[in-house]
């Protein structure tokens, strides 16, 4: 006989066992603290302004704005200027998963005899050993330079 699912959020399913092991006392407070829950913002208006403080959520901000305000000086609304939004919504996840995959782990490689290891997925090795340390947790700037 099939067991019924019960449903999760995503938060849940990432973070549920550890907090369980938290609430069941496995972890003592050192290891809690370490792994970053008791100084992780809780609500929007505690991680707004750690989101904003660094360069890749300010720079996003600026773009979008940028692109805004343009599309308002040009005039002449109608429903086609939902399409782009449309596309962009749908295709968002495509891309964060191609670039996380394909960007973000890739392996060091070895060209001439030389081993390389790119910055952005060194770093991106880092978040993972790292979670919660903001710093290394938003694209690095420099990062955005690819993309020219």
């Amino acid at each position: 006989m099939l067991t019924p699912v019960r449903k999760q959020s995503f938060s849940d399913a990432v973070f549920g066992p550890l907090r369980h092991r938290i609430a069941g006392g496995e972890l003592d407070a050192r290891t809690h603290a370490a792994v970053g829950f008791e100084h992780s913002p809780r609500t929007l208006r505690e991680a707004l302004p750690i989101f904003l403080r660094h360069g890749s959520p300010r720079v996003l901000l600026l773009l979008v704005g940028l692109a805004f305000v343009c599309r308002v000086r040009a005039g002449g609304f109608s429903l086609l200027d939902l399409v782009p939004a449309a596309v962009v919504f749908l295709y968002w996840p495509v891309q964060e998963w191609l670039i996380h995959v394909f960007v973000l782990h890739a392996k060091p490689f070895v060209l001439f005899g030389r081993t390389f290891d790119l910055p952005v997925p060194r770093s991106h090795r880092a978040h993972h050993q790292d979670p919660w340390n903001y710093h290394i947790l938003f694209i690095p700037l420099h990062s955005y330079l690819y993309t020219l």
